[in-house]
């Protein structure tokens, strides 16, 4: 959309006649000045789509929910101890995410980084990229234990 805002001044810029208030749109820039104000105006249109869509509401709603504490809990349990989670959340998490956090639950509802590394089921990178993701949704928090981290379930 910028990128159309930049071309849309240049091409009034260069249409405007010196010293006359009149618009040149001769030599293909009539055709640049409505392609500006096309790639404008749909950018503009998918934008606001995208913000109205109803995807976009239940996304907001379910992050509503788990800010507010709100949802059915249940019980998930290890070989340890009992470790609470919420069911809509885990359950809503993509494949990926599901498996890690599991991981990590039969693990005492701790691991150390290097160790979830360490199972091979996924790379270093992968492994970082998902506790990102978890970190972020509230389910776990990393803690630096020497030159790793120490994971842990939070909820």
């Amino acid at each position: 959309m910028c990128v159309a805002a930049a071309v849309l001044i240049i091409v009034l810029d260069a249409s405007l006649a010196e010293g006359d208030d009149t618009l040149d749109i001769s030599r293909g820039r009539g055709i640049a000045l409505v392609l500006s104000v096309l790639l404008i105006g749909g950018s503009a249109y998918l934008v606001l789509r995208s913000m109205s869509s109803p995807k976009a509401k239940m996304m907001a709603e379910e992050t509503a929910e788990v800010e507010a504490g709100e949802g059915p809990a249940v019980e998930i349990q290890t070989a340890e101890k009992t470790l609470p989670a919420e069911n809509h959340i885990l359950h809503s998490l993509p494949e990926d995410e599901q498996r890690l956090y599991r991981m990590i639950a039969d693990a005492g509802g701790e691991m150390l980084q290097m160790n979830i590394v360490g199972t091979e089921v996924y790379s270093k990178a992968k492994v970082t990229r998902l506790l990102d993701k978890l970190e972020g949704r509230g389910l776990v928090v990393r803690e630096r234990h020497g030159m790793t981290n120490r994971v842990r379930i939070i909820r």
